[in-house]
C-alpha cells in the first residue's frame, strides 16, 4: 500500500505545486482538501481523493484534522497557510503520536515568522541594522506618517501608512501597541520578494531569479550587512549548488571570499 499523503489548501498555488510534484512519483496516495467544493479546485483532479476541510482558524480544527489523519492513516502531511501551519506545528508531538509526519517547519520557526511582533523583535536582537523604529505608545511618536500593520495577518492585509495622531489613535488603542497592532517608523524604497518551492534535490517551482553575474552583484548588495550575511550565506550558497547547477560556478565565485 502506497503511503498516503494529505495536502491541504490545494486551491492555492504553493500547495498545487506540492501535489503536482508528488504525483509524478507515482509513489504516494494523495488526499487533498480544501475549503471549497470539489468542483471549484481544478488541483482535485490531480488527487486521489478529495476533501471538503472546514477553516483552519476554526477553533476545534486541530481536534479535527487528528481526528482524520488518525482515521484515515495519513503518513505525511504538508500544509502552506500560515495559519494552519503554526497551529499544527505546535502539535507535532500529538501528530507523531498517530504515526503523521508534518512537512512543515518546527513551531518555533513558524510562530517566528508568522507573528511580526515576534519577527521584528528577531530581527531587533540578531540584524539591529535593519530593524524598523517600532513604538510602545503615542507619546514615543514624534514624526508622522507612521506605518500600522496586524501583528497575525498575511498579504500585506492592514497594512498602510497613518498620517496624523488623531486617525492613528482612532485605528490602535493604547492596549493594542506591539501585542494585536504594530506600530512602527515609516520607511520608503524597494520591494524585492522571491518565492520558491523546492526539496533537497529538487526544484518545484523554476524561476531563475539569479541566473546572471548581475543578478548575483545586486544579491550581494542586499547582503552587504554582516550580521545578516551570516545567516543567509551559507544557505545561499548551498541554494546555488543544489537549485542552478548550471550557473553555479561563475555565481559562487561572487561570495568565495565571504
Amino acid at each position: 500500500m502506497k503511503p498516503v499523503v494529505l495536502v491541504t489548501a490545494i486551491g492555492t498555488v504553493t500547495a498545487t505545486a506540492i501535489v503536482t510534484e508528488l504525483k509524478k512519483t507515482n509513489e504516494y496516495y494523495l488526499i487533498g482538501a480544501d475549503i471549497n467544493p470539489e468542483n471549484q479546485i481544478a488541483t482535485s483532479l490531480d488527487v486521489d481523493e478529495y476533501q471538503v476541510f472546514p477553516y483552519a482558524s476554526n477553533d476545534d480544527y486541530l481536534d479535527f484534522v487528528l481526528d482524520f489523519c488518525k482515521q484515515h492513516k495519513v503518513d505525511y502531511y504538508y500544509a502552506v497557510l500560515d495559519i494552519e501551519v503554526v497551529k499544527i506545528s505546535r502539535a507535532r508531538d500529538k501528530f507523531a503520536e498517530i504515526g503523521t509526519k508534518l512537512c512543515m517547519a518546527n513551531y518555533e520557526y513558524c510562530s517566528t515568522c508568522h507573528f511580526k511582533n515576534s519577527f521584528n523583535e528577531w530581527i531587533r536582537n540578531n540584524v539591529p541594522e535593519v530593524y524598523i523604529k517600532t513604538y510602545q505608545s503615542y507619546d514615543e511618536i514624534k514624526d508622522f506618517p507612521v506605518f500600522i500593520k496586524p501583528v497575525e495577518g498575511v498579504a500585506s492585509s492592514g497594512c498602510r501608512p497613518v498620517q496624523t495622531m488623531e486617525a492613528l489613535k482612532e485605528s490602535v488603542s493604547l492596549e493594542a501597541f506591539n501585542k494585536k497592532i504594530i506600530v512602527q517608523e515609516l520607511v520608503k524604497g524597494d520591494v524585492i520578494t522571491v518565492d520558491l518551492i523546492r526539496n533537497r534535490k529538487h526544484r518545484f517551482r523554476e524561476k531563475n531569479f539569479f541566473e546572471t553575474e548581475m543578478d548575483a552583484e545586486l544579491l550581494l548588495k542586499l547582503l552587504s550587512i554582516p550580521s545578516l550575511r551570516k545567516f543567509v550565506i551559507p544557505l545561499w550558497k548551498n541554494w546555488i549548488l543544489t537549485v542552478f547547477p548550471m550557473q553555479s560556478s561563475s555565481v559562487l565565485k561572487k561570495t568565495e571570499n565571504l
